[in-house]
């Protein structure tokens, strides 16, 4: 931690001695402060709402009414409609069953990182963001649904009568802070005129408090990451909801500069998200998406650079993408919203923020697949992404990813190849020790693939595990990470990777490496993947020399992949459909795990709080000089793969 950071963290920390002797009531505005709507977002809703985003709206705001509520991969218990928002609806964490401090508890002496009885504090912080909100408030604007309107309000007055400021979960956290005042707010714009006045005064009286804590406690320095970001964003719409009558926009304009900034340092020139995690990298961009059309309604002028950005973004993601349209997981990932009916529910999070980029600034054509059923879409438009046709290798040098589209024995092909930074800033905070991984997927279904997140402050061993080399399509050395683990969200030593090779032909190649292990064992690791006529090869070597050290390499299949053993090869499979072969050309040690009970057993967590077993192949042994050889040799299609590919955006693989 630098200097400066050290005497920040002191000052946060005489700020919280200070703001533990204030009153805990919500503070009462000036009276020459009054709530503003933001121009233009309640018409976009009524003008674009799509029959597929009101039937889904119905089906949210139902199980809303019902009592229902899930997400993170839980299912909270049910609470009476008659009273769907008792006190324990925004302390109990649905998979203990236990609650959080409420109100008798000041905010920042909850202890909440790190494994523990109670859960994990991102179960009750996602109650607490109030997004079930969005969701009321749109049914109240479409439809006039009055009970849609009694809950709102009753979710708007519970919350405030139990959480007052700076106590409870729903206080020690600034983004959790910023992200309910997103949604108080959207809700306000989209039903200001049928609000009671006491609902009114409540939002005026939250947003105040949530300003005073977000100007007290912003994140800077390490913490600087999607923190930051929201912070900014929830300040902006903040600062233009709750103002003057006729009051300059000042206050507004120094809010969009900082996220202007941010956007610069969070997304990359080539469009890849600085914290090394596409999910993380739309949830960045989704706030400068909002944060942009609040800065153009308002007359301040939309940042060039930020829309540049976000552009390189969606082209990015669009890269990334198969042909089916899914998109493989890299770093964390824990389902964080900006605009949502229900996050649950949610397909294919990324690519909606991704088409809502670019259907606002550089629109391809309407995507010809099922109507938006999201509300960002809704608001923004769903542009479709453009997608290479044939054979195509691709470098993002600054994201660090390289991208291989093929066809082989009659298949498409699909790689991603990390060769990029840990994460952003010191800490690194969602970054994984993937280095030199490789995952892929055959006719638009993964096949190799990233184990996924899991869980955050009560994952424990689980956490290391899924952030750790050892999980990931790579090569361990030892039985230690590539970087070292300092915490659940910190790094120490930092594997430095590089892209050394690229040929960009019909016999294409891609060769990485990384320094991870130079200091302890004098070696880089080195990874060249190179086109072969029915389908691919790896080979790992270490450099200057293998050394005695015991090596292992491997290769997390996805959910639904089965393994079986036929003699030298390892056939993969998916449905009785075989994929391809597996095999290595020096000996050793090979395991296939899948679901058994232990941390290396075989699993990937598809969403947070969830895990799935999946089979893992690990190959151990010592490594030849001249490296080992891992060769895939994909089956040929004979099921009219040419027609049978799934679409991505309108836009066929061929």
């Amino acid at each position: 931690m630098s200097v400066p950071e050290i005497v920040f963290r002191l000052g946060e920390h005489l700020e919280r001695s200070r703001v533990r002797r204030m009153s805990r009531a919500f503070a009462s505005p000036p009276t020459h402060v009054h709530l503003h709507t933001i121009p233009g977002l309640d018409d976009k809703l009524i003008a674009n709402a799509t029959p597929a985003f009101c039937r889904r709206l119905d089906v949210t705001v139902a199980n809303i009414l019902e009592g229902k509520f899930s997400a993170l991969g839980a299912t909270w218990p049910d609470t009476d409609p008659e009273n769907l928002f008792p006190e324990e609806a925004w302390r109990i964490d649905p998979q203990t069953g236990r609650s959080w401090p409420g109100s008798e508890s000041f905010a920042f002496d909850i202890k909440y990182r790190g494994s523990g009885e109670l859960g994990d504090i991102k179960y009750v912080w996602e109650k607490n963001r109030l997004q079930g909100l969005q969701a009321l408030a749109a049914a109240v604007s479409l439809n006039h649904d009055r009970r849609a309107l009694a809950a709102l309000e009753d979710a708007i007055a519970s919350w405030a009568r139990h959480n007052p400021p700076y106590t409870g979960v729903g206080w020690n956290s600034g983004i959790e802070v910023a992200l309910r005042g997103v949604s108080l707010i959207l809700a306000y714009n989209f039903c200001s005129d049928r609000l009671n006045d006491q609902t009114k005064r409540l939002i005026l009286q939250i947003l105040s408090s949530s300003r005073d804590f977000l100007e007290r406690f912003p994140s800077k320095f390490s913490s600087a990451n999607n923190h930051a970001m929201a912070e900014h964003l929830g300040l902006l719409l903040i600062e233009a909801t709750v103002r003057t009558r006729g009051g300059d926009l000042q206050r507004v304009r120094h809010q969009y500069a900082h996220i202007a900034r941010e956007t610069a340092l969070q997304i990359l020139p080539d469009g890849a998200p600085a914290e090394q995690s596409p999910t993380y990298g739309a949830f960045t961009a989704e706030m400068v998406l909002l944060g942009n059309f609040v800065a153009d309604t308002l007359g301040l002028g939309v940042s060039g650079l930020a829309k540049q950005r976000l552009l390189a973004f969606a082209d990015f993601i669009a890269a990334l993408s198969t042909p089916g349209g899914s998109l493989p997981a890299i770093g964390d990932d824990d389902e964080g919203r900006v605009l949502t009916l229900d996050a649950a529910t949610e397909r294919s999070y990324v690519r909606s923020v991704a088409q809502a980029i670019q259907a606002t600034y550089d629109d391809l054509g309407t995507c010809r697949q099922d109507e938006p059923d999201e509300l960002r879409n809704v608001l923004f438009g769903c542009s479709r992404l453009s997608h290479p046709s044939g054979r195509h290798l691709r470098t993002f040098p600054q994201g660090g990813y390289t991208v291989v589209s093929d066809r082989r024995t009659g298949r498409y092909l699909h790689l991603v190849i990390d060769h990029g930074p840990l994460g952003y800033l010191s800490i690194a905070a969602h970054g994984h020790a993937d280095t030199n991984a490789v995952v892929f997927s055959i006719d638009g279904e993964a096949v190799l693939c990233d184990p996924g997140t899991y869980l955050y402050h009560g994952g424990g061993a689980w956490r290391t595990w899924f952030r750790g080399t050892s999980a990931h399509n790579t090569l361990t050395l030892g039985g230690v990470d590539q970087s070292t683990i300092r915490g659940p969200f910190n790094w120490g030593h930092k594997a430095d990777a590089r892209l050394v090779e690229t040929k960009n032909r019909e016999d294409w190649l891609v060769r990485v490496a990384h320094d991870g292990y130079r200091a302890r064992f004098g070696v880089d690791h080195v990874r060249t993947i190179e086109a072969a006529p029915s389908g691919f090869t790896l080979v790992d070597q270490l450099q200057p020399s293998p050394g005695t050290e015991e090596v292992s390499i491997a290769f997390q299949f996805a959910p639904g992949i089965r393994i079986d053993n036929m003699s030298a090869d390892l056939v993969f499979s998916r449905d009785g459909d075989e994929l391809g072969r597996l095999s290595f050309d020096h000996p050793g040690d090979v395991s296939v795990r899948e679901g058994e009970d232990r941390i290396d057993g075989g699993w990937v967590s598809n969403r947070f709080g969830e895990m799935c077993p999946a089979p893992r192949v690990v190959w151990r042994g010592h490594l030849p000089p001249r490296g080992l050889r891992t060769a895939f040799h994909l089956a040929p299609n004979t099921a009219k793969a040419a027609t049978c590919l799934r679409v991505l955006d309108g836009l066929s693989s061929s």
